[in-house]
């Protein structure tokens, strides 16, 4: 599940975001490892059926992670093989865990639609969660509502404060939420 580190104000969740990589990426088996240049580090481990975010986060920068059901690869070299997202839902849990699915298709392998079913947490309470839900950069609803669900762009954003370290695990599966 696409998950970005944010740091300040975050006006639309729909724009196409990114952080530029401060330094290269340092990579081993089982390892990710990526400086981005909002003085973010993101490290990630995984196993087969999750992965944990670690975020060493700048302090006083208000640290938000958006998490983003409808992110897509693009197209590799322009071969056609980028990925749709087909539709998804997503819902917020007062004990700082989310769920959802999305559904997806093409990618390298050119398939039809397939659907991933996601369970995330933090290690802390988020101070702020919001739900977004839109077209293309325009926002239909960004708020504090806790679910959405739709063939529209949809996800969550989590603030946090008072904290230089944030860990995230994601289970995933392709049977269930409760698998996941």
């Amino acid at each position: 599940m696409s998950q970005l580190p944010v740091v300040g104000d975050l006006v639309n969740p729909l724009l196409n975001l990114s952080v530029p990589r401060s330094f290269p990426d340092q990579v081993s088996v089982g390892y990710y490892e990526s400086f981005v240049s909002n003085s973010v580090t993101v490290e990630l481990a995984h196993t087969d059926h999750a992965v944990v975010y670690q975020y060493t986060l700048p302090q006083r920068l208000r640290p938000k992670i958006v998490v983003d059901v409808s992110h897509v690869l693009p197209s590799y070299r322009g071969l056609g093989w980028g990925q749709g997202y087909a539709g998804g839902s997503f819902e917020t849990f007062s004990d700082r865990h989310y769920e959802g699915h999305g559904t997806y298709n093409n990618g390298w392998n050119l398939s039809p639609d397939w659907t991933i079913y996601f369970c995330g947490k933090f290690d802390q309470a988020p101070t702020g969660t919001r739900i977004f839900q839109g077209n293309g950069t325009v926002s239909s609803s960004y708020g504090n509502a806790t679910s959405t669900a739709g063939k529209q762009r949809l996800g969550g954003v989590f603030s946090f404060s008072n904290t230089t370290t944030l860990t995230s695990r994601v289970g995933i599966s392709f049977m269930s939420r409760a698998k996941a």
